[in-house]
């Protein structure tokens, strides 16, 4: 199994359409990799406790995008839940 880490990834909130496809286009065939979002709805008790909260519903918007659904299927991506992970041959 490869792991890679795309480096300059951090874009904590701000990981929009445009940049996942950029992210991903980085990505070597063949290879695993596991990149984080932090989506969600906005409510004033995430507004008071999150620096993030405005983009966490952008990057929400971003990720349920049909457009970008369309590009990672035509793209060859596969996208699997967390819990799969443990199942892997190390």
């Amino acid at each position: 199994m490869i792991f890679l880490l795309i480096a300059d990834f951090f874009k904590a909130g701000k990981c929009y359409e445009d940049e996942i496809k950029n992210i991903l286009s980085k990505i070597k065939e063949n290879t695993v990799t596991e990149i984080m979002f932090h989506p969600g709805e906005c409510d004033d008790e995430l507004r008071n406790i999150s620096s993030l909260a405005i983009e966490r519903e952008k990057e929400l918007q971003a990720l349920l995008n049909v457009e970008l659904e369309s590009w990672l299927k035509s793209n060859n991506f596969e996208l699997v839940d967390f819990s799969l992970s443990h199942k892997t041959k190390r």
